[in-house]
């Protein structure tokens, strides 16, 4: 299975709300994509754009990739459209990073000698 690792789930640069993703296996060459969702604006309908991108969530090139549509509905759920859009790519699934617990400093204790 083709799994694409949410990085990030809030790049900013991009017209409309994007999310940074590391592919198991590359997109025409590409191990990190750019999911954009972007509204509906006047006569424009929504779309889903994947861009290839660098691991710091910047675009390489603002071509869209395969699994970028154009959404035929009014109504556009962010979450859904960036999982259909990687599915189309090529079968991806989204799968999110091992969560790290997080350490409180007041909680470690320091060990004086």
């Amino acid at each position: 299975m083709k799994t694409a690792t949410l990085v990030s789930a809030d790049i900013g640069g991009y017209a409309g709300s994007a999310c940074l993703y590391q592919l198991s296996e590359p997109l025409e060459g590409h191990d990190f994509v750019v999911v954009c969702v972007e509204a509906a604006f006047g006569e424009q309908a929504a779309q889903v754009l994947v861009f290839p991108a660098f691991e710091s969530g910047a675009a390489k090139l603002m071509r869209r990739l395969s699994g970028s549509y154009t959404h035929a509905g009014a109504a556009i759920s962010p979450d859904d459209s960036r999982a259909w859009a990687l599915n189309l790519a090529g079968g991806y699934e989204i799968v999110l990073p091992p969560e790290t617990p997080e350490t409180d400093p007041e909680s470690e204790t320091e060990e004086v000698n």
